[in-house]
């Protein structure tokens, strides 16, 4: 009787798999009853596979097909490693089906990572992934860059952009054509769309798309190139494009290598942060930059590539926010900005880690009272007002300089506005108007490049009008 019994209950657990047994238990057909047998699977990463510019501070996440069993989910099983294995620690987020990896410290630079999720980690019936799940990605470059020259050449008034000319040289030849319907820019290792008028002039959205879908096999491409790597240009990217000696930047590019490189305004992969519906823009023909409303028509030029290593690197925007899929918030290109970005030494200066520029820690012409500090000024007062600071070896230095255009626009952070600088930064009096830089608008004669510190715009300012100063010193 024992073992009848014992068969009975066996046939009876098999049919409640089946069917369901006792208690008027048969064959309802509720999902509660259905066997889930589905092996989980990582839908996307970040970073991605095969990501060449990481943050050094992020966390590596994983998104799985379904939720996960976050008992599972475990430093065992989810394992970041380059040699010797990174410690750090693992969450699960069941409400996003989020697994994340946070390193105890920061990861190095410029260092190739694998991450790894077991196949220990289970969903809630048990069922585990088919087999180890495995990523890479390479983190980005130190966060110093070098800023290059803005191209001016001829010079104005003594110590001014054309006399200093401060920054990396231009390699000559800047431009090489590859012949496969791409240009490379040898100063930033950027590679470019040869046909800059391709897609003639679209909306931003459009934009994006066009740029983001561009492939081997159209607009003149036959480098073999997939649309996953071409991009629309951050609004830094795109300004790297910009010579500061031409009267007109348009001609002087066709004359590099490309063709219909119009003297217009091109859309940037940047929102601007002061008014979302709108984006950053830069006009070839001289170089100003500044924000246009999305749903207008503008030229779209397409890059690929990134900046990592010398001549001259390109740097992160700032910008973090996302607003469609791919644009500059997204993919963050450029070199990362290193934590913390600003340095306050303690003596009247600020160094930007990012950059090695050091700036007066007042941001409103901070002194001696013999150099008119705390005032606006003309172009060459300002020029004039730098060279007594030197004079009297203000704060200990006798090189301080007005900045040029590139410099002073490396202040910026596209993520922020009303200033549009990074909101930890240790300065004083920062005026939310406009700066002079030591760079001269070569199109328009009695005019020198300004920035504005309240939303990072480009622009050009009467030389005998008054604006702000903000000297600086140390760079390359």
């Amino acid at each position: 009787m024992l073992l009848v019994f014992k068969k009975m209950l066996f046939y009876c657990s098999i049919f409640y798999l089946i069917a369901g047994c006792g208690g008027g238990g048969g064959g309802n057909g509720d999902d509660d009853d259905a066997i889930d047998n589905t092996l989980p699977l990582v839908s996307s990463t970040s970073p991605t596979d095969g990501a060449t510019d990481a943050p050094i501070s992020a966390g590596i996440a994983a998104i799985f097909s379904e939720k996960m069993d976050g008992s599972t989910i475990t430093e065992n099983t989810f394992t970041l490693s380059s040699n010797p294995p990174i410690p750090g620690a693992v969450s699960y987020n069941s409400g996003k089906k989020t697994a994340t990896f946070t390193p105890s410290a920061d990861l190095d630079h410029m260092t190739t990572y694998t991450a790894i999720i077991t196949t220990g980690a289970a969903d809630p019936a048990g069922n585990a992934l088919g087999e180890d799940y495995v990523w890479t990605f390479t983190t980005g470059a130190e966060g110093s860059v070098h800023l290059p020259e803005t191209g001016q050449t001829t010079s104005y008034a003594a110590g001014d952009d054309g006399d200093l000319k401060r920054g990396i040289v231009w390699p000559v030849p800047r431009f090489i054509d590859n012949g496969d319907g791409t240009v490379t820019d040898k100063l930033t290792e950027l590679i470019w769309l040869k046909d800059a008028t391709c897609f003639g002039v679209r909306r931003w959205n459009q934009a994006l798309s066009d740029a983001n879908s561009l492939e081997s096999g159209s607009c003149g491409l036959s480098d073999g190139s997939k649309a996953a790597e071409w991009r629309l240009p951050n609004v830094n990217e795109l300004e790297s494009l910009v010579n500061a000696e031409e009267s007109n930047s348009a001609p002087w590019l066709n004359a590099q290598g490309f063709t219909n490189v119009q003297d217009n305004n091109y859309w940037s992969a940047s929102t601007y942060a002061n008014d979302t519906d709108d984006a950053w823009t830069v006009d070839i023909y001289d170089g100003r930059t500044f924000p246009n409303t999305k749903s207008g028509n503008l030229y779209v030029w397409p890059v690929r590539g990134q900046t990592i290593s010398p001549p001259a690197q390109l740097w992160e925007t700032g910008q973090t926010t996302s607003y469609r899929a791919r644009d500059d918030g997204e993919l963050q290109k450029g070199i990362a900005w290193p934590t913390p970005r600003f340095t306050n030494n303690v003596d009247g200066t600020v160094t930007d880690e990012l950059t090695e520029l050091m700036w007066t820690l007042n941001a409103n012409a901070p002194g001696p009272a013999g150099c008119a500090n705390g005032i606006e000024m003309t172009w060459q007062d300002s020029l004039d007002y730098v060279t007594c600071l030197n004079t009297n070896t203000y704060l200990g230095y006798n090189d301080w300089r007005l900045p040029n255009k590139k410099e002073l626009h490396s202040l910026t952070d596209f993520s922020q506005g009303d200033p549009a600088i990074q909101p930890t930064n240790p300065f004083i009096n920062i005026q939310t108007t406009w700066y002079w830089s030591s760079t001269n608008c070569a199109p328009c004669m009695g005019f020198a490049w300004i920035v504005s510190m309240y939303s990072g715009r480009i622009g050009i300012g009467e030389t005998t009008s008054d604006t702000f100063v903000w000297p600086v010193r140390a760079g390359q």
